[in-house]
């Protein structure tokens, strides 16, 4: 459940954010919403929208993509940060149920999003460290979600696995 709940948490600010550019008016991409203003009157994209967008300008420069691809990418900026927010929130839905869909869904989230989001080997020194540290983070969840959705909840006794030494835990249902 604590596994499943930080990703409900992470989907679900996503979507918040999405949600706040989408409701001025300005439509996907837009950058709408509760944004701070710069001093000549031009709005700011939401801080996730902006750091996004950065992360993914990096990492399509080092692959020598040309500036068409990220501008062609930019007004659906959002959409595709909308649709990592679903696929979290939906998958630790599916995972607090005992899905192991759920695990799936929270594992191709994790290995599409963490080389773009935490690019640490583009990055200088000292915040390389920082995103080696939060890209490490993510392999020990993306090993987490591994064991679920390979191992279905059971204990290397043979047992259900779920809560507890009462037996009260959670079948985990094939999908």
């Amino acid at each position: 459940m604590l596994l499943a709940s930080v990703f409900l948490l992470s989907g679900a600010m996503k979507l918040q954010e999405f949600a706040a550019s989408m409701s001025a008016g300005g439509g996907v991409g837009s950058g709408g919403g509760d944004d701070a203003h710069h001093a000549d009157g031009a709005v700011a994209p939401p801080p996730i929208l902006a750091y996004a967008s950065r992360r993914l300008d990096l990492v399509l420069a080092s692959l020598g993509a040309p500036a068409s691809v990220l501008s062609g990418l930019a007004p659906h900026l959002a959409a595709l940060v909308a649709l990592v927010g679903l696929g979290e929130a939906a998958g630790a839905v599916g995972l607090a149920c005992g899905r192991r869909w759920g695990a799936r869904a929270l594992l191709a989230t994790l290995a599409l999003v963490t080389p773009v989001a935490h690019c640490f080997w583009l990055l200088p020194q000292p915040a390389a460290g920082l995103e080696l540290g939060h890209a490490a983070k993510n392999v020990a969840l993306a090993g987490a979600l591994l064991l679920e959705a390979t191992s279905g909840g059971r204990r290397a006794d043979g047992g259900e696995g779920g809560g507890g030494g009462g037996g009260g835990g959670a079948e985990r249902k094939d999908d």
